[in-house]
């Protein structure tokens, strides 16, 4: 599968501290920039911009890691 990916506890964990609108806002952009591959229907502020790389990466670190065993 393509498009597969890991929510792993980590990153939940990470999510639970934001509101519930910057988790959609995330995940929104997450399904725009990796599965969909569309642009983004809404534009993040520098340091949402900046959290969402965080996510990011822990989403495509868990996956990898995943994928690897």
């Amino acid at each position: 599968m393509e498009n597969q990916f890991v929510i792993s506890s980590n990153v939940r964990n990470r999510m639970k501290n934001l509101s519930r609108e910057e988790q959609e806002l995330f995940l929104e952009t997450y399904v725009c920039d990796e599965i969909s591959k569309t642009p983004r229907k809404r534009m993040l502020t520098p340091v949402q911009e900046l959290l969402y790389l965080f996510i990011h990466d822990y989403i495509m670190r868990d996956t990898m890691r995943l994928a690897s065993n």
